[in-house]
């Protein structure tokens, strides 16, 4: 119908949004700065957010959600490189996998605030963009207290900086051994100094050429069809997953939607505990592979099972799913070096989107076949198996991070 294609194009606006983000962002974050560029994104996604309760045409609305959507895109790179760069090597997973969690945290407080709101109070979706943007705000805040990142400011030639932010975290974990003196943080970054400065431009020509030499093409390709593959299957069916229980006759599908958002929790605590002694990459292998097999499962319960058996499956999926998404951003913001490692990760995510994008388009096409739909999202889905494969001998599971290419 009409108000399924606009809710389709509305959305796929989203997901383009979060393409320039991604891209954006993953350049000047290796320029300009992770923590810098994440509170600009933020500070995107607030404004963004609460302009759109007050549009008062579709087209506006579009634009606003498209500007959230650059923000949200943004935050992608920045949040996990940053990470990554600040964590220790042995629980760099867990914490990496800590940060994804908040994913599902975001994915609940939209679940239960559209219940609240539609089912209960009966209000407008005016008010659902507006109460959305809270949390962008309050992140806004939490980022700034967290500190600038030591790798970046050393290839940037902040030797001074770097060494006060390594021995203020160290202290305030417990580390009494002796500081770490500016000449030793000189002497691993300035051979890195020329390579970093340059115009903007260059430094993404640059990065660009790197990404895709023969050290990183095979790495490169191998994420992006992973990207591409997992957000299709993913997010494109969470977009459409309250049509797809209407579609099936279930009563409350926003009540289902929630036990849906909900299954992230299991499969993102799993990723959390076992990713620093299973490896990123056989997780996300066994991940994908369980997304794909609870998909058929999800399948089949919709050709005349129970409502509970089609939530039962399509929650199952999403728990996989969950896991291998939390193991991705971990493995992807590892394996480049640290002056491509905002610009590859940007350049993966914006992949994501594309997939996510095209899935828009896709499922509102296939709806009216809902079986159909979870056979063509189980085909995408295979593509994530080549992120395993692709990175090799880049797992960085309790090994230091790289920063020269």
């Amino acid at each position: 119908s009409g108000r399924e294609a606009q809710a389709g194009f509305l959305t796929a606006a989203v997901y383009f949004g979060m393409l320039v983000g991604g891209l954006l962002v993953g350049f000047s974050g290796d320029k300009l700065g992770r923590k810098y560029t994440l509170l600009l994104c933020l500070a995107c996604v607030t404004i963004a957010g609460v302009f759109s309760s007050f549009m008062p045409s579709i087209a506006l609305l579009t634009l606003m959600r498209c500007l959230c959507g650059v923000g949200v895109g943004g935050t992608v790179p920045s949040i996990f490189t940053l990470g990554v760069e600040l964590m220790p090597q042995k629980r760099r997973g867990y914490f990496i996998t800590v940060i994804a969690f908040f994913w599902v945290v975001g994915a609940l407080y939209s679940a239960v605030t559209a219940i609240v709101l539609f089912s209960y109070l009966r209000l407008s979706w005016r008010i659902y963009a507006l109460v959305s943007a809270f949390p962008a705000a309050f992140g806004f805040f939490l980022v700034t207290l967290i500190p600038k990142s030591p790798r970046f400011l050393g290839m940037r030639n902040n030797y001074d900086e770097a060494a006060r932010i390594v021995n203020r975290m160290a202290r305030k974990t417990g580390y009494q051994g002796e500081p770490m003196e500016v000449a030793e943080i000189r002497g691993q970054f300035a051979r890195d100094v020329a390579r970093s400065g340059g115009s903007t431009f260059a430094v993404v020509r640059k990065a660009i050429g790197l990404l895709y030499s023969p050290n990183f093409y095979g790495t490169t390709v191998g994420l992006q069809l992973t990207w591409f593959g997992m957000s299709f299957g993913t997010y494109g069916l969470i977009t459409w997953i309250t049509t797809l229980f209407k579609e099936v006759g279930l009563h409350d599908p926003y009540l289902c939607a929630l036990i849906f958002n909900a299954s992230q929790i299991p499969g993102n605590l799993f990723a959390t505990f076992m990713v620093d002694s299973l490896g990123r990459r056989s997780i996300l292998t066994g991940g994908v592979l369980l997304s794909i097999a609870s998909l058929g499962l999800f399948a089949f319960t919709l050709k005349g099972g129970s409502a509970a058996y089609v939530v039962t499956a399509a929650s199952i999926f999403q728990a996989c799913s969950t896991t291998s998404w939390a193991v991705l951003g971990c493995l992807s913001s590892e394996v480049y070096p640290t002056e491509l490692r905002s610009t590859g990760t940007g350049l993966l995510a914006a992949c994501g989107r594309v997939g996510a994008m095209v899935a828009q388009f896709v499922n509102s096409a296939l709806l009216k076949s809902p079986v159909m739909l979870l056979l063509v999202t189980m085909s995408m889905l295979s593509f994530g198996l080549l992120g395993p494969y692709a990175t090799g001998n880049r797992d960085f599971t309790n090994r230091p991070l790289g920063d020269r290419v």
